[in-house]
């Protein structure tokens, strides 16, 4: 009987899942002992083959501390670990996926135009993030950002973040998708 879970969720984060497995019977308070391990992995972003796994032990399910380790069978059972690898294995092999649905999302004809002449490094911002972010969510209305160096999404141009980006860059370009056509829009 199998006695781990493997957590993923992949709209926060699409390279990690957690492992839950029981240890021990009861502690203490007379309730099952657990143990967590996070497992991620770094991954070729052409190939989308998995380059190099990483672990990091979890007092709890949403600790967030950074405790590495390269021994990783020491905190959770070989099945668990292949269970977590092949899962991490799915997950990569569905970004390829969501990436090429984004790059025939009705908006990415148009930001390629826009891409080709502002964009001129960090490119995986737009050919990876922003074809990958077009391809998970479809939307039908969002706020883009392009400049020099870096392109960004985001729902709405009220984002604290993204008004500070904007105050901070102001040789970016704005634009708005509302479904049908990319507009480029004074700055806030």
């Amino acid at each position: 009987m199998k006695k781990y879970e493997i957590i993923s969720d992949f709209k926060k984060r699409h390279d990690a899942v957690l492992i839950k497995e029981k240890t021990g019977d009861m502690d203490y308070n007379r309730l099952p002992i657990y143990s967590f391990l996070e497992v991620s992995c770094e991954y070729d972003r052409k190939t989308f083959m998995v380059k190099e796994y990483n672990y990091r032990i979890c007092m709890h399910a949403t600790d967030t501390l950074a405790h590495w380790t390269s021994t990783p069978e020491y905190y959770v059972s070989v099945a668990a670990l292949e269970s977590a690898k092949k899962e991490l294995r799915r997950m990569i092999k569905s970004i390829k996926q969501y990436i090429l649905t984004g790059k025939n999302h009705p908006a990415y004809a148009s930001m390629l135009v826009v891409v080709k002449d502002v964009l001129k490094g960090f490119t995986d911002d737009f050919y990876y993030h922003d074809a990958f972010y077009l391809g998970l969510y479809n939307p039908a209305k969002f706020v883009w950002v392009v400049g020099e160096c870096h392109t960004v999404i985001a729902n709405n141009d009220e984002d604290s973040w993204l008004c500070a980006m904007l105050k901070s860059n102001p040789k970016d370009h704005l634009f708005y998708w509302f479904g049908t056509k990319l507009k480029e829009s004074s700055r806030p």
